[in-house]
């Protein structure tokens, strides 16, 4: 949702401390690319007239996308225990190639 990510960008300009609770890991691993491909114009909202102003708001929206990725999928942001997970996999599977050239 677009007033989501709205909140979480103005509450990190406010220095407000953020936590996100996931009970269930294959909630994120369901939208993860969505996630690690974050874009506020591609968000919905109730009414459009409500995007709209809250889009208007945002007086570079690209400088405003890459500074939410890496505030929600960056190192030490909001879903980086995920992001972590890919890193390692990616290590693990690089590891794995470099054994099976032997």
């Amino acid at each position: 949702r677009v007033w989501c990510l709205a909140e979480i960008a103005e509450a990190e300009a406010s220095q407000i401390p953020q936590k996100v609770l996931i009970y269930d890991d294959r909630c994120v691993d369901a939208v993860y690319h969505k996630l690690k491909h974050l874009d506020i114009r591609e968000c919905e909202a109730t009414r459009q007239e409500d995007k709209d102003e809250i889009l208007a708001s945002i007086p570079d929206i690209d400088v405003f996308c890459d500074s939410l990725q890496e505030l929600v999928m960056g190192n030490g942001g909001l879903l980086s225990k995920f992001t972590d997970q890919e890193a390692k996999l990616r290590n693990a599977a690089k590891f794995v190639r470099r054994a099976l050239e032997f």
